[in-house]
């Protein structure tokens, strides 16, 4: 698996943006900067996990299914978490599932 290095998070008013490389200095990295929303990151997590564990789980997720290059050609260099959904159906049960170990968690009253 390419390593995932955030090189820097910025807080944005309704979520943060990160930029982030992803690959080895003995091959080409490729940099990505990625903006995670609050509402979604709360839908995902339930607060539980920072947003740095989501970009990271997303990514993996991301390079089990295709290439760095061919995020690129899909998603772009600069993307939101929420686009992932629209490329692969099964991205916000898979994110569940990698934070919580099961699909479903139970929401906090």
């Amino acid at each position: 698996m390419d390593p995932i290095v955030i090189e820097k998070k910025e807080e944005l008013d309704k979520g943060w943006r990160f930029i982030v490389e992803v690959g080895t200095h003995e091959e080409t990295q490729v940099g990505f900067a990625v903006t995670i929303d609050k509402d979604y990151w709360q839908e995902l997590t339930l607060g539980k996990f920072p947003p740095e564990r989501l970009l990271r789980e997303s990514l993996r997720f991301l390079l089990l299914k295709q290439s760095r290059n061919a995020i690129v050609r899909d998603l772009g260099n600069d993307f939101s978490l929420r686009n992932i959904q629209t490329l692969f159906y099964s991205y916000e049960r898979r994110m569940k599932m990698a934070l919580f170990g099961t699909e479903y968690p139970k929401k906090q009253e």
